[in-house]
């Protein structure tokens, strides 16, 4: 099985926040009985241990991948006394819910409120602002499968399927704080 290493992607998107000196730091993210959305918010909480910052409950929200429940998600963080200065979203259709859910809220990103993401869909670069994003490598992911696939069949092998975990890229754009318009990579 080839797959995105999601822990230290929520690690690099949440040490990227923490970077610009934020220590309210929130996590939208997705069904935790899913492997990604269990597996990026650990990530996520790597991060703030390993930065000394706390583990708060009350930022970490859980939805359904889809830009409603950010939004939704995202209203109720913005209800909380001490709402965040951060948000690290777990995939970029939840993100589009997260911006709409700032803005009605009055709320500037990144000036007020600093936004990542997973997922580097096509559209992250031209969003406003441009959004952070943590881009994994899927031809990658399929260029490694078949390899194994082929290897399996060619020895005619069983037994255990193989883990593999695929590294991921951050691309820096503004909505985290950067002054970098455009992205690291583009």
């Amino acid at each position: 099985m080839v797959l995105h290493n999601n822990i230290e992607g929520g690690q690099q998107l949440s040490s990227h926040v923490v970077t610009h000196g934020h220590k309210r730091i929130a996590f939208i993210g997705g069904p935790l009985n899913e492997t990604s959305g269990k597996k990026r918010l650990e990530g996520y909480k790597k991060a703030l241990v390993k930065n000394d910052l706390p583990i708060s409950e009350d930022l970490i929200k859980i939805g359904d991948w889809r830009k409603d429940s950010g939004f939704r998600l995202t209203k109720e963080l913005l209800k909380l006394p001490g709402r965040p200065t951060g948000i690290v979203a777990a995939n970029t259709f939840m993100t589009l819910g997260v911006l709409r859910a700032l803005r009605e809220g009055g709320l500037k990103v990144p000036r007020d409120i600093a936004l990542v993401s997973f997922d580097d869909l096509e559209f992250a670069s031209v969003l406003d602002p441009p959004l952070t994003t943590l881009r994994s490598l899927d031809t990658k992911i399929g260029e490694v499968a078949a390899s194994l696939l082929l290897k399996r069949i060619k020895n005619r092998t069983e037994g255990e399927i193989e883990e593999i975990y695929l590294p991921t890229e951050l691309v820096i754009r503004s909505s985290c704080g950067c002054q970098i318009f455009g992205g690291l990579s583009e």
